[in-house]
């Protein structure tokens, strides 16, 4: 269970306290997770969607975990 963690920090937060959400879902369907800490419901697949979208919006010209990497920092800055 622990691959269906999503790859990167919560693009809301910045911060990677992932946890799997115990909801009741058809079986197929998309393992949800939770942050931690903002306490927001994802699943992996949309958390890289979310920030490739970002990546692409900030014309970022390097790779998506180095920009990943800076966000979330700005981000934790943000919110702490």
């Amino acid at each position: 269970m622990k691959d269906a963690l999503p790859e990167f920090p919560c693009p809301y937060c910045g911060h990677e306290a992932w946890g799997l959400a115990w909801l009741s879902f058809r079986s197929g369907a998309l393992t949800p997770v939770v942050c931690g800490h903002c306490r927001v419901l994802f699943n992996a697949n949309w958390v890289d969607g979310c920030w490739m979208g970002r990546m692409t919006e900030a014309e970022w010209p390097g790779a998506l975990a180095a920009f990943v990497l800076m966000k979330a920092e700005v981000l934790r800055g943000e919110r702490e």
